[in-house]
C-alpha cells in the first residue's frame, strides 16, 4: 500500500511562484507606466498653462 502524504508538490508551488512572479512583475510595470503618464500629464498642463497666459 502506498501512502499519500498531504501537501504540495514541488511542481505545484513552481508553477504558484511563476504565476505570482509574474502578477508582482506586471505590477511593478504598470506602476511605473503610470508614473510616467503623470508626469507627461504634468509638463502638458504646465505647457498649455503657459501657452495661455
Amino acid at each position: 500500500m502506498q501512502t499519500r502524504c498531504a501537501g504540495f508538490s514541488m511542481m505545484e508551488v513552481l508553477v504558484a511562484m511563476l504565476v505570482i512572479g509574474t502578477g508582482a512583475l506586471a505590477l511593478v510595470m504598470l506602476h511605473s507606466r503610470l508614473r510616467e503618464t503623470r508626469a507627461q500629464a504634468a509638463l502638458r498642463t504646465l505647457v498649455a498653462a503657459l501657452k495661455s497666459a
